[in-house]
């Protein structure tokens, strides 16, 4: 099952985790190897510069998945 990020994950929650471009609708997972390193980083996912590789926006939600498969479900369509 899907759930929004809150404003409590951060970096050490999101394995993978789910972006959704609000303007173009694009979906993407991103793995917590390709967030960079995390270590001490409590910093919030919500305030994470995220931006769409496909049309620039800013504007992203960000999902969190119990199971690995439901996230390789989400980005299949």
């Amino acid at each position: 099952m899907r759930t929004p990020a809150t404003g409590r994950e951060n970096g050490h929650t999101a394995n993978p985790l789910g972006i959704e471009c609000e303007a173009c609708n694009r979906r993407v997972l991103v793995t917590v190897d390709r967030l960079g390193h995390l270590e001490g980083n409590m910093r919030p996912l919500k305030d994470w510069p995220f931006k769409c590789s496909g049309c620039g926006s800013r504007e992203v939600a960000l999902w969190l998945f119990a199971k690995r498969a439901e996230a390789d479900g989400w980005i299949g369509g």
